[in-house]
């Protein structure tokens, strides 16, 4: 009985997840999500596919943030907007 009801609550986390990647996914820069479904023990997602992860492309950055500056608040400005619809 454990296992079902962890295996429900990962669900139900995963479509939290899902219902939120669907309603940011018009906005330019944010990782598109096409469909998903339910296998027997696994949630397959259908993204769109980018040149390079989140983490390599913040590894890509100078390390001096002054010159990202506008392009960071950008996107934290976007994120805000999203978070209070």
């Amino acid at each position: 009985m454990y296992h079902l009801a962890l295996c429900c609550a990962v669900q139900m986390t995963a479509f939290k997840e899902i219902a939120i990647m669907q309603r940011v996914s018009n906005v330019p820069g944010i990782c598109r999500i096409h469909d998903f479904g339910i296998c027997t023990d696994s949630i397959m997602l259908v993204m769109t596919k980018y040149r390079c992860s989140l983490r390599e492309w913040r590894h890509r950055q100078p390390e001096d943030a002054c010159h990202q500056l506008r392009l960071y608040l950008n996107i934290f400005a976007q994120l805000a907007s999203l978070l209070q619809a």
